[in-house]
């Protein structure tokens, strides 16, 4: 996306009219990296809305690409897309010191969140809405909580619940009309 140029990201954009969530997650993965449409993959399900920094509402639609099928023959579109890299995905789960920075937290309308990072600030650096969303998946697929803390840090102290700051963010959205919209 030009909005986060430069940064780790999952193959997703806007939602067309008369597209469902899916269609365009599965058109967009097909337009920035090649993956057919009509692939072996079988969708899981989709995350809660999330609220990007720049007032983005993106549903994360999860799928499940079966090894047996062979790793899928990707091409990347490089008008949006500069490179495709892998990270193992029960590695979202781990706080493992060179690859999860934990003293990284940003602020956001007056709360104080983790700003979660991974791979050590090297090429493969996964953070912030992207790293939220694969530690979310990692956390369904595999049904166990992370070894940091995930949510948002009160300044009262004490950690949230990321769905609490989400529908927060909506009903800021509602009240000053971001000039921008979207899913995905």
């Amino acid at each position: 996306m030009r909005t986060f140029s430069g940064d780790a990201a999952l193959p997703g954009g806007r939602v067309d009219e008369g597209e469902t969530i899916w269609q365009a997650a599965l058109r967009e993965a097909h337009e920035e990296i090649a993956l057919p449409p009509d692939s072996a993959m079988e969708k899981l399900t989709m995350l809660p809305p999330y609220l990007s920094r720049n007032h983005l509402v993106v549903t994360p639609c999860v799928a499940f690409w079966p090894a047996d099928n062979g790793r899928p023959n990707f091409k990347l579109n490089e008008a949006e897309v500069s490179k495709i890299f892998s990270v193992p995905f029960e590695d979202f789960l781990s706080g493992r010191e060179g690859w999860y920075d934990p003293l990284s937290h940003t602020t956001w309308n007056g709360e104080n969140f983790p700003l979660h990072q991974f791979g050590g600030g090297g090429e493969g650096r996964v953070w912030g809405l992207t790293a939220r969303m694969m530690i979310d998946a990692a956390r369904i697929a595999y049904g166990v909580e992370p070894d940091f803390p995930v949510g948002l840090v009160r300044a009262k102290g004490g950690i949230g619940d990321q769905e609490e700051f989400i529908w927060r963010g909506l009903e800021w959205a509602k009240k000053n009309k971001p000039s921008r919209k979207g899913q995905l």
